[in-house]
């Protein structure tokens, strides 16, 4: 508990303590800044209420982090300037929503302890939170002109309708989802080659996946068959337990899909 004691350097009966309703209490602006979200780099602390001097290490830390942020903000709108792709501008633009919306729960946060702040800090906090707020909105309708470079093809260039189709995977097109990782899975990555293909062109009957040899009627229904001659040999035969066997957890997991389906069509 030391180190964290020293890092964050809380107080007991300081004003964070007092005037603020956080569950944090003196840890409150330790907790802001060891996850910053907007605050600029400046000399004057915002979070000094009891007329503390200097910072503490989770300020600086914090400073550190933001101003390294805005640098990268910087260098994305430049890169923006050179080469822009409309279909990435929302990257850098959640990334300020994110950092506006933090900044209004904090601006809050100071306001109801405003009493106990310096005047120069809280006019250089509020200058900050104006500039950026119109930083912020000034992006948002920023579109410079779309500028095509080597590897990217804009919405304008079609390509023509011969043109040779990207496999998907291995030398067959075969629906991807069952091969894909957890992470694609989650972020819909497997979808992507598809989804490139109709943004180049229209997509065709021949664009679509294959389904793959597992989820083929032929092999569903001879593996069902076999499930349920095994099962219909028994004393007891289960329809169930054969579908189980058969389809195993996407029999399931359609199930509970239908069932949410059907529920609210009916007249409780």
């Amino acid at each position: 508990m030391e180190p964290f004691v020293w890092y964050c350097k809380p107080e007991s009966n300081s004003v964070w303590a007092k005037a603020v309703d956080s569950a944090f209490g003196s840890y409150t602006p330790c907790s802001i800044n060891t996850l910053p979200l907007l605050r600029l780099l400046t000399g004057i602390s915002a979070f000094n209420l009891n007329g503390e001097t200097g910072f503490a290490p989770f300020e600086v830390m914090a400073l550190i982090v933001e101003a390294l942020t805005w640098c990268s903000m910087i260098v994305l709108i430049l890169l923006e300037t050179k080469v822009y792709i409309r279909q990435f501008r929302w990257v850098v633009r959640f990334g300020v929503i994110y950092v506006l919306v933090g900044d209004v729960v904090l601006l809050n946060l100071l306001l109801s302890v405003k009493d106990y702040c310096s005047r120069s800090a809280l006019f250089l906090y509020l200058s900050t939170f104006i500039s950026q707020v119109l930083f912020g909105t000034l992006l948002f309708v920023y579109v410079p002109n779309l500028v095509p470079y080597d590897g990217h093809i804009t919405t304008q260039d079609e390509l023509p309708d011969n043109a040779e189709y990207e496999l998907l995977c291995g030398e067959e097109q075969v629906f991807p989802e069952m091969h894909a990782n957890i992470f694609s899975r989650l972020c819909f990555g497997w979808v992507t080659p598809l989804m490139r293909q109709g943004y180049r062109k229209p997509i065709k009957e021949k664009d679509v996946w294959k389904l793959d040899k597992c989820d083929q009627t032929e092999t569903l229904t001879e593996k069902f068959q076999k499930c349920w001659m095994l099962e219909f040999q028994s004393s007891n035969p289960w329809l169930l337990r054969s579908l189980n066997n058969s389809l195993g957890k996407r029999f399931w997991w359609g199930g509970i899909y239908k069932v949410n389906i059907l529920i609210p069509g009916f007249d409780l």
